[in-house]
């Protein structure tokens, strides 16, 4: 099995791809834009720097007993987890923040020793021809990072056999990607999208929740894996959210045009679906008012990840009819509660699971590597970002050291006689 042995090796190529960050910042800026539309300080905000902080930790606290890690210690005994490499690993990248989803994941696979393919999204010519350039001046001979040139899923999977494959995307690609895997020859690492429901109960500050509400949809155009797609509202408040939420718009539409920020950052196909659906249902829908009124559970748009600069609100009387709108939706990849009182949070996060929950805030996961980042069955299999990226780009192992003589062997070992027994019990009746 092909891997990276040594841990110079490691960290000097982690530290080759930072500088490459940072002596071609403007060449990618450039690529994205032209790529997305996307503004210069949104990419450098959510691609850049999340990339650098990542950098910066594995350069901190990878070392070279990065392998082992003690549980325990004693005279006797010593208890610990190895991280081997797993070997071949594909990343599967996406479109959306294509910098921060290539490398974050990079970083680990590195970090762990593996030998790592790249496949990039088909849609971003000029960054994929600006990465296919960069990384091939990092590693000429294509020895630790390769460059997938396939056009299909099909082409990719009869051309090598992976031990590893992480993709990022949607869930239907992933059951795609399945289909090509032996899972007795390749675990996967799939980081997809869901529902991701905006609670608003009474005691919520909602001055707060609309600032964040407005940015979680406006970042990127809403097309955030992380974005809310519902508000859940208690009915009492819902005017005076709204209320909030018109402020703060227009706030913002003072210095940004957001219409024409959508109509850039949309690709043009999905713009016209959204469209399409939204003026069936009413008459005239305007992007700058962010949400969509409507109760109807059987709407279409309560079913499928909006991935778009709008969210539907929904308005409760009892905190009970959250249930059926969440049992009805995909699982979610995020899951944002507003509220001061702890009775609410606990309700909602022990009653409903998701990948990540944030209180009182939106996005701030995606910005740090203190915690893992990941879904939950349909939203994403495995999770990843800091020491949780070594683990997940590792094969985990037990180890158990045992010093000196063992003391118990005799009574655990043949032959069981009557003493041994009573032994056992008084044992047994001790860990009562």
């Amino acid at each position: 099995m092909k891997k990276i042995q040594d841990y110079q090796t490691k960290i000097t190529l982690l530290k080759q791809i930072k500088q490459m960050i940072y002596a071609n910042l403007e060449q990618i800026l450039i690529a994205l834009e032209q790529d997305l539309q996307k503004p210069h300080y949104e990419i450098i905000l959510t691609e850049v720097i999340p990339v650098i902080k990542e950098l910066n930790f594995f350069l901190k606290k990878l070392n070279k007993n990065s392998f082992y890690k003690t549980k325990s210690w004693s005279p006797f005994s010593s208890y610990g987890y190895l991280y081997h490499p797993r070997g071949q690993v594909l990343i599967c990248n996406t479109w959306n923040y294509p910098l921060q989803l290539l490398f974050v994941p990079l970083i680990g696979s590195i970090a762990a020793g593996n030998i790592t393919t790249i496949k990039f999204h088909p849609y971003l010519k000029n960054f994929n021809s600006l990465m296919t350039k960069l990384i091939k001046e990092l590693d000429p001979k294509s020895q630790l990072i390769q460059v997938d040139q396939t056009t299909s899923f099909v082409e990719t999977f009869n051309q090598k056999t992976y031990d590893f494959v992480f993709f990022t995307g949607s869930y239907q690609t992933s059951l795609e990607i399945q289909k090509h895997l032996n899972p007795s020859q390749t675990e996967v690492c799939f980081e997809l999208g869901g529902k991701s429901p905006f609670v608003i109960t009474q005691s919520a500050n909602l001055k707060k929740a609309a600032k964040m509400f407005c940015y979680a949809k406006l970042l990127n155009a809403g097309q955030t894996c992380i974005a809310p797609d519902y508000i859940f509202i208690d009915r009492k408040i819902a005017p005076l959210f709204e209320k909030e939420l018109r402020k703060r718009i227009s706030k913002l539409t003072n210095k940004v045009d957001i219409v024409k920020l959508f109509d850039k950052l949309l690709p043009s196909v999905r713009k016209n679906e959204l469209q399409k659906h939204l003026t069936s249902q009413i008459k005239e829908f305007d992007y700058s008012n962010l949400i969509l009124k409507d109760n109807d559970l059987n709407n279409k748009f309560y079913h499928q990840e909006l991935f778009a600069p709008f969210a539907l609100m929904y308005q409760f009387d009892h905190l009970s009819e959250f249930e059926k709108l969440y049992n009805q939706n995909p699982f979610p990849l995020s899951f944002y509660i507003f509220t001061r009182k702890q009775k609410d949070v606990d309700f909602f996060i022990t009653s409903f699971p998701a990948g990540n929950y944030m209180i009182n805030n939106t996005m701030s996961i995606f910005e740090d590597n203190k915690l893992s980042f990941g879904g939950i069955k349909t939203s994403g299999i495995g999770r990843y970002r800091g020491f949780a990226s070594l683990e997940l780009f590792s094969h985990k192992s037990s180890l158990i050291h045992k010093k000196g003589i063992d003391l118990l062997f005799k009574l655990k070992n043949y032959p069981y006689t009557s003493f041994k027994q009573k032994l056992l019990k008084l044992y047994l009746r001790f860990l009562k």
